[in-house]
């Protein structure tokens, strides 16, 4: 289970050397949703900087749209350790494979 990155390296009769990654999620139970997996995570890890009421100037992201619009940024600033800002550790990697297979699953809202 979980998310996984499929790494590939070819190297030519010339010498020369390519490379290529491919990221997968693979889930025995159900994938990841909006309302099971990523709106609680926004709520307990996010909404003080990205929510309606913050006041902080920071981009909104309490809606679906926001995260599915932004998923790409977000996951980019998670796995840096961007984000969540002021944390005193990184978002665990299994919150963030949460977010990972949502989008690898299609954006799902939940109670498909």
């Amino acid at each position: 289970d979980g998310v996984h990155t499929l790494a590939a390296r070819a190297t030519y009769s010339d010498g020369t050397e390519a490379q290529a990654e491919l990221r997968f999620s693979r889930f025995a139970g159900p994938p990841p949703t909006w309302t099971d997996n990523v709106q609680p995570l926004f709520e307990e890890h996010c909404i003080t900087c990205h929510g309606e009421l913050s006041g902080t100037g920071a981009s909104r992201l309490d809606t679906y749209d926001a995260w599915a619009q932004n998923v790409d940024e977000i996951l980019y600033n998670l796995r840096a350790g961007l984000m969540p800002l002021g944390a005193p550790d990184p978002l665990p990697a299994a919150l963030i494979e949460q977010v990972e297979g949502w989008k690898a699953a299609g954006f799902l809202v939940g109670d498909e």
